[in-house]
């Protein structure tokens, strides 16, 4: 009885840097004052406006803030420009351990207990369609057909349960996938 799992829930942020769904909306992250500072590259990470995420260093992101009338001059009366304010601002309440890529999570913020991550892109799934599929089947042939023990069925669910799994985007429970054999031997009636 596999029970699914739910991906770690997006966490609130402070509205600085709120996401909507797990993403920021487009017309916000135009206006660089929703972003997101990667600790470990000491990057700023903002949607451009195809929503897709990007990486700036410090000097681009200024030039940004400028864009939308942050200003870098420092008030009378003042040690920090309100540039620099929004900077630490971002630094502090909007910062990220990880900004990447990550295999089957939707492009968002997670909080994975400790830690914060910004995942950039959201997986491409390719809609499974019946037919003919020679040069993948001679492959798991090749290697999982066993007249004694058949192993194709387990790998047919495993793919199975993972698909569904990523397409309804919840972890679960499944089979690990793992391969063994003798060092430097090949199966009888194969060549080396």
């Amino acid at each position: 009885m596999n029970k699914l799992i739910e991906l770690p829930e997006i966490r609130d942020v402070p509205d600085v840097c709120e996401p909507q769904h797990g993403l920021l909306p487009i017309e916000d992250a135009a206006s660089a004052t929703n972003a997101f500072f990667d600790t470990g590259r000491n990057l700023y990470w903002i949607l451009n406006r195809r929503g897709g995420w990007i990486a700036l260093n410090e000097t681009q992101f200024k030039r940004i803030l400028k864009q939308r009338n942050i200003s870098p001059k420092v008030p009378t009366g003042s040690y920090v420009s309100p540039l620099d304010e929004r900077l630490i601002e971002i630094q502090q309440s909007c910062d990220v351990h990880y900004a990447g890529a990550m295999a089957g999570y939707a492009a968002g913020v997670y909080d994975t207990g400790e830690r914060r991550i910004l995942i950039t892109e959201s997986p491409h799934i390719i809609e499974p369609k019946h037919g003919e599929w020679p040069t993948l089947k001679t492959l798991i042939d090749g290697l999982l057909h066993d007249p004694e023990f058949d192993q194709k069925p387990y790998l047919y669910g495993w793919l199975k349960i993972a698909f569904e799994a990523l397409v309804a985007r919840c972890l679960r429970p499944g089979q690990r996938l793992g391969r063994a054999g003798i060092h430097a031997t090949s199966r009888p009636g194969r060549d080396p």
